[in-house]
């Protein structure tokens, strides 16, 4: 995406469109603010012109009206300044907010391809990064900018009232400043980008660190991973110091021409004075405005690497909203199929880019039938399970639920009629009926469905989660801690299967949905799930053989293709591959 302002403002205007009357009101009192903030200068040296002139018994009205208005000004400015603030930046916060909410939602549908190419905490950075830089923006463009605006107008023009070519030769002090500051920030703001992705970078690999402590702990991978965080962290601090220096090599050449300026100007106004051209409250008024000039364009400075080092944030974090969403991208799709009978894949063949996973795939699984798939790793079990899932396409109508092609049914329906337990059940901190009833989020009558105590309650009884409550403090109402580091493997599993059978779907999928339990649970789930599957059309992953025993129908997967296809006793009898594989685990 090409990264120019008006193309970030126009592709976050959605953002900005509910806070649009607030910014504006907000601009309207900032502006009458630094309006009025200029009146301190021309009341002083207006003091300063009246007492040089004054001679006792001389009327005092003038010194009463600048005083009354310089007070009545500056508590009107105040009051300005209190409503901008208060309507502009709680207006850049809540804007920040609604981003970084539009940032996650646009993530969760974004097709995993993408999601593997970046881990999670750089995905996390960019996103409050780019949302803070939107605030920064609107508490910019309130604190810094309208005053900046303001102060070089008013300055020109009250200058250039005295004195024409005075004024003309302040506004080519200020293109000379600005030039100069320009070319700091471009090596300053350089140098941040490249320090910025390198800080994701470390963020991301902290993350990673902490999110799986117990593997780095238990299997001893702290040291390779503390000297990796130590390597791009050495990185990371060069890249600082080059920062810093550019940024106070910038400061010093900005003071440095501004206090050779601000002589110069003032030995010329003094000159003027004293040959007549000026009165002596010019000197006042001169001083006065050329610092509150002086502080805009310093302002100017700062406030121009801050946009600049924003708009960086905002443009990765736009280059995230970029990102097209394929799969889940409903234009022009169907609703799950009402009378579909069975779901069919047609000489299925999918790659990853380096190769061919699955090749020439033909299944048909009738509705109501229990199909389960065995194999060895890397047989194309997972594969067939995600694209089953539409967690990944192949690009062709090679699989159908009735006759609808998968890739044409909306992601949303398809996930309302579906369910699936994973290998591994990942959970929030939340509780745990929360955590259940997650999975029934996506259904139109989702408050109905959430509020279904009969179905929870079915859920955990064939789950055997009831088992296990008596260790939790509040029962179903306790928080499972983050990823459920509250629960066992085997607990979490059994929530990832009472997830399903609460979602009550139309076909389930379960990839070794009993691997993470000893053999008494999973004969306890087994008896259970045998009831719940008498409603549904189930596939299933299982290396142990003996969860598939009482299936409809066994596919046996090797290479990427499917060598045998039966029932438990003619895949038994016929001494093939499956055969061999249940011999070896009976051993």
């Amino acid at each position: 995406m090409d990264h120019t302002y008006r193309n970030l403002f126009s592709h976050f205007g959605r953002f900005f469109r509910p806070y649009r009357g607030r910014l504006i009101a907000g601009t309207a009192v900032r502006i009458i603010a630094a309006l009025l903030w200029m009146y301190t200068t021309y009341a002083i040296a207006s003091l300063v012109t009246f007492v040089a002139k004054y001679h006792p018994g001389d009327s005092l009205m003038p010194v009463y009206h600048i005083f009354g208005f310089w007070l009545a000004a500056m508590l009107i400015r105040y009051t300005c300044i209190f409503y901008s603030k208060r309507f502009c930046i709680i207006a850049g916060e809540e804007l920040a907010l609604d981003v970084e909410e539009g940032a996650v939602n646009h993530l969760a549908l974004l097709d995993i391809a993408w999601h593997e190419r970046e881990n999670a905490g750089s995905k996390v950075k960019r996103i409050q990064r780019g949302a803070d830089g939107l605030s920064t923006y609107t508490r910019v463009w309130v604190v810094n900018i309208i005053d900046i605006a303001v102060n070089f107008i008013g300055t020109f023009i009250i200058i250039s009232h005295f004195d024409l070519m005075l004024a003309i030769l302040i506004v080519l002090y200020e293109i000379t400043y600005f030039i100069l500051t320009t070319y700091f920030k471009k090596r300053t703001v350089a140098v941040s980008k490249e320090k910025n992705i390198k800080d994701e970078e470390v963020t991301g690999l902290m993350y990673e660190v902490v999110n799986n402590v117990r593997s780095v702990k238990v299997l001893g991978m702290s040291l390779p991973l503390i000297g990796r965080i130590k390597e791009l962290n050495a990185e990371l601090a060069c890249l600082i110091r080059e920062n810093q220096f550019w940024y106070h090599m910038g400061m010093y050449a900005r003071t440095s021409w501004e206090a050779v300026a601000r002589i110069a100007f003032l030995a010329f106004v003094v000159w003027g004075i004293l040959h007549g051209r000026y009165e002596l409250g010019f000197l006042i008024l001169f001083n006065g405005y050329f610092q509150n000039l002086t502080s805009s364009i310093n302002d100017l400075s700062s406030v121009a690497q801050d946009i600049a080092l924003a708009k960086t944030s905002v443009g990765r974090l736009a280059d995230i909203f970029s990102e097209p969403i394929v799969i889940d991208d409903e234009k022009g799709k169907a609703d799950f199929p009402k009378d579909w009978k069975s779901v069919e894949v047609r000489n299925l063949s999918f790659s990853y880019g380096h190769g061919e996973v699955l090749s020439g795939i033909k299944l048909r699984v009738q509705k109501g039938e229990k199909v389960g798939i065995v194999g060895l790793s890397g047989a194309g079990k997972s594969t067939l399970f995600k694209l089953l899932l539409k967690e990944y396409e192949s690009g062709t109508d090679d699989i159908l639920i009735g006759d609808m092609p998968l890739r044409h049914i909306k992601k949303s329906e398809y996930v309302r009629h579906v369910a699936a337990v994973l290998q591994d059940t990942e959970v929030f901190n939340m509780t745990l009926r929360k955590n259940v009833e997650l999975a029934n989020s996506a259904v139109a009558d989702a408050e109905a469905a959430m509020g279904s105590d009969d179905a929870f309650q079915k859920a955990i009884d064939i789950s055997h989660v009831r088992d296990f409550l008596h260790k939790l403090p509040a029962g179903v109402e306790s928080l499972i801690g983050e990823k459920g580091v509250k629960l066992s493997g085997g607990e979490r599993q059994r929530l990832g299967i009472a997830r399903a059978v609460y979602k009550n779907p139309e076909i389930l999928f379960l990839d070794e949905a009993t691997s993470h339990l000893d053999v008494e649970s999973e004969q306890k789930i087994q008896d259970s799930l045998a009831h719940f599957f008498k409603d549904v059309t189930a596939v299933v992953i299982a290396h142990r053989l003996s969860t598939i025993k009482e299936m409809d129908r066994i596919v046996v997967m090797e290479g990427g293709k499917i060598i045998e296809d039966g029932t438990f006793e003619s895949l038994h009898a016929s001494g093939g591959r499956f055969r061999e594989f249940w011999d070896k685990q009976r051993l």
